[in-house]
């Protein structure tokens, strides 16, 4: 198999496993994807869209839906007032590390069948994999 199916398939199970955790905490796919990107100093709305593939307007109403919901607000940015930065509130807060452990705990069930060894080198190469694909996109 090519790396390139490789990706792809991993990127579905991955994707199949995140709807289903977000399904579980009252989440679209694409608001746990804005949870789990969602650094905790915040990010410009531009960065997120951006991050995660989607254009602004989409991400403004994915945020707008998201600050209804008391899960976000949009602060605007202490360096540059012309940035609205989105930021989780204590909800947000509470929901996102939900889903991070829900996340961590499928992933780590997975992982038990890999001896230490194997993890240590797939979480070597795919972070390197996921800096190149970054710089990739800039």
């Amino acid at each position: 198999m090519y790396v390139a199916e490789v990706l792809r398939d991993l990127t579905c199970q991955l994707q199949a496993l995140l709807r289903i955790l977000a399904h579980e905490q009252h989440l679209s796919l694409t608001q746990a994807q804005v949870m789990l990107n969602l650094p905790v100093d915040g990010l410009g709305i531009s960065l997120l869209a951006h991050r995660l593939g989607l254009d602004v307007s989409t991400m403004s109403r994915v945020i707008a839906k998201m600050e209804e919901q008391g899960w976000v607000s949009r602060d605007r940015d202490a360096k540059d007032r012309r940035i609205s930065r989105v930021m989780l509130t204590t909800a947000g807060n509470d929901l996102h590390q939900n889903l991070i452990s829900a996340f961590e705990s499928e992933v780590n069930e997975i992982l038990t069948e890999m001896d230490t060894e194997q993890q240590e080198f797939y979480s070597q190469h795919l972070e390197e994999l996921t800096w190149r694909m970054m710089r990739h996109r800039q």
